[in-house]
């Protein structure tokens, strides 16, 4: 007898699996794994200002100390002297993460336009496209001809 069980002739016995095989439904290692938390820059981010709360209260609260502020008094925030610069800031983060930043328009000019021969020229194409009867589709456009279009 063989070493292996199921050879004869050093050959593998076919038809008969070697082990036992897995069941229905059942994937190897799925419930041993825990799913491993996600590392990347904007998730920690999300996770350690509370989905950013934390950093739109602390903008908000910089534009409500220059407002509350006047000449006499110079805007602080939390101890921190606010500058024009920090300010701008405030404003310009607010705007972009609070309405998100605007699309890029398109010149409305980038097709040239047609001229009225090219027009005319495209319109008998499609009369003559769309009816079969060749002699009904210059009768069409012998009319559109005495019309003017």
């Amino acid at each position: 007898m063989s070493k292996l069980e199921n050879q004869e002739d050093g050959e593998p016995k076919k038809g008969k699996p070697r082990g036992t095989p897995f069941q229905k439904g059942n994937k190897f290692g799925c419930g041993s794994r825990q799913k491993k938390e996600s590392l990347s820059l904007p998730s920690y981010i999300k996770k350690k200002t509370k989905d950013g709360k934390e950093l739109t209260d602390f903008y908000i609260g910089i534009l409500k100390a220059v407002d509350d502020s006047d000449e006499d008094n110079p805007p602080i925030y939390k101890g921190m002297r606010i500058t024009a610069e920090l300010s701008t800031k405030a404003v310009d983060w607010l705007g972009k993460n609070g309405w998100g930043t605007p699309s890029q328009r398109k010149p409305e000019d980038d097709k040239p336009k047609r001229t009225l021969d090219e027009l005319k020229h495209r319109q008998r194409y499609l009369i003559r496209k769309m009816v079969k009867d060749g002699d009904l589709a210059e009768q069409i456009i012998g009319l559109l001809k005495k019309a003017g279009l």
